[in-house]
């Protein structure tokens, strides 16, 4: 719409800005993974929310604009996995928890993949859109790299 010349401004049509993303809430007991995934958070400029429980993380789930981590191969958190917003969501498991990986897709969805394409990735995971749609990098739950998961 061409900018009015009367110095009023109605009815003039500008873009929303983007949202700001939410905070990154993860469900990682591991220190080590939780080290480096605090700071791929903190370089990408974003607050880390860290879940001390599966209950929590589920707390969690209406967090606006949040990208969820769930480290799989705790108890009860492929159950958690199911339970949260798909787009935005991204489990992981040793790549030689097969069996793991599998369930966790097929029952919620999300993206699954190894933690070690998860570090590889971090980055991109954490960029703004769907988890899945961020970058060629993040592979789709049934999409894998030279066979693995």
């Amino acid at each position: 719409m061409p900018a009015c010349q009367c110095g009023d401004d109605r009815g003039m049509q500008t873009a929303d800005p983007a949202p700001e993303p939410g905070p990154v809430v993860a469900y990682v007991p591991d220190l080590m993974d939780r080290s480096r995934i605090a700071a791929a958070v903190a370089a990408a400029g974003r607050r880390l929310v860290v879940a001390t429980s599966p209950a929590q993380m589920v707390a969690l789930a209406g967090e606006p604009g949040a990208t969820f981590l769930v480290d799989l191969s705790r108890p009860g958190a492929p159950d958690v996995l199911a339970a949260l917003p798909v787009e935005r969501s991204v489990g992981f498991a040793g790549h030689v928890e097969r069996d793991l990986i599998s369930r966790a897709r097929a029952a919620s969805g999300a993206t699954v993949i190894a933690r070690s394409r998860l570090f590889a990735t971090l980055a991109d995971v954490l960029g703004p859109g769907p988890v899945g749609g961020r970058s060629d990098a993040v592979e789709r739950p049934e999409e894998g790299a030279g066979g693995q998961p």
